[in-house]
């Protein structure tokens, strides 16, 4: 499945949703897991989200913005997600 963007985003169940960023979540971690570790630290990376449902309320958050509602969900974990959940 492709989720481009808000549009796309709003339309899906809470189910699919958390499946769809528990994917990107886990693909994140498994391509880009140094890098993780080097930008943001050993405190976002290991354990600071532990439920797929935090990941699901970070891109909804973010999609409350307008200039962010052009962007797939894939971006926003990866680009805004991640200093969100970590700088929070």
């Amino acid at each position: 499945m492709v989720v481009e963007n808000y549009g796309n985003w709003k339309t899906l169940s809470i189910a699919t949703k958390s499946a769809y960023v528990s994917g990107l979540w886990d693909g994140y971690i498994g391509f880009f897991g140094n890098d993780l570790f080097e930008k943001y630290g050993a405190s976002c990376v290991e354990g600071r989200i532990t439920r797929v449902s935090d990941l699901v309320e970070v891109v909804d958050s973010l999609y409350k913005q307008e200039q962010n509602r052009s962007f797939s969900p894939a971006y926003l974990l990866k680009e805004k997600g991640l200093q969100y959940i970590c700088n929070n």
